[in-house]
């Protein structure tokens, strides 16, 4: 029974740390930007690929079970444990899979809005200073390097049709905030500048209080995760440690009383 226990105890933890890990390298795959010089053309098949997806966390959640369910298999071959390793293996995988590419598009959310807080500035100070507003999103994308790939190809678009640029603009960014950042700039084409700086100014503003309140939020709705990650490190130096050591004690308490 005890080592049913340590097995299934393990498995668990193993497959938790894959899902993690496997989440993890998900999101950070998903977010390298290789530099190149598109085309026109592809400008379109681009923008299609780098769209947020909907099946993300389905993702998350498949890759997390798969390898923690793989982890489970290797620790449990062998012993009569084996479909129980993987089953646990895998829950705990896909469990912790899901949870950690939640928390990554909750801050890439959040670095977003501070970025699009950045960009409103940005735009309202160079057109303040007598640059286009093409000219100034381009000057503020040189702060927001996550919007900077979305700002480019709306430059790219810009000449031919301003209105469809910025709303394809909002589109890739996919956060309402970006939405009204394009229309008021597409009124600001419209009927000039002048009108459409106070709401750049006020919108620029509310934006970072949003992301300050969220980020306050996020972190005081959260206390036990945040003190289990920070005990994450201890909790896996004293797994290494007392682990094999108890496991010792087990057998050794267990053939004393054979003998006895």
């Amino acid at each position: 029974m005890t080592e049913y226990l340590l097995l299934l105890g393990f498995c668990a933890g193993a497959g938790l740390a894959g899902g993690a890990s496997a989440a993890f390298i998900l999101g950070v795959l998903r977010g390298l930007r290789f530099p190149a010089f598109p085309s026109r053309k592809f400008l379109q098949v681009r923008e299609k690929r780098e769209l947020p997806s909907s099946g993300g966390s389905n993702r998350a959640f498949i890759a997390g079970s798969a390898v923690g369910g793989f982890l489970g298999a290797v620790f449990g071959f062998g012993t009569p444990l084996f479909f129980n390793a993987v089953g646990i293996g895998s829950s705990g995988g896909a469990l912790l899979g899901w949870f950690v590419y939640r928390n990554i598009q909750e801050t890439r959310r959040l670095r977003l809005l501070r970025e699009i807080a950045v960009l409103y500035e940005a735009v309202d100070f160079f057109t303040q200073a007598g640059y286009t507003i093409p000219q100034a999103l381009r000057l503020g994308s040189v702060a927001a390097p996550s919007l900077r790939p979305c700002v480019e190809r709306c430059l790219a678009r810009y000449p031919s049709d301003r209105a469809r640029a910025l709303e394809e603009f909002a589109r890739e960014v996919g956060l309402s905030e970006a939405a009204l950042l394009s229309s008021i700039l597409a009124h600001a084409e419209e009927s000039g500048m002048a009108l459409g700086r106070s709401a750049l100014q006020e919108e620029s503003r509310s934006l970072e209080e949003l992301r300050r309140n969220l980020a306050e939020l996020k972190v005081v709705s959260k206390p036990l995760y945040f003190a289990v990650y920070r005990g994450l490190p201890l909790i896996a130096v004293g797994g290494v440690m007392v682990g094999p050591l108890a496991y010792k004690l087990i057998k050794l308490l267990q053939t004393v009383s054979n003998l006895s």
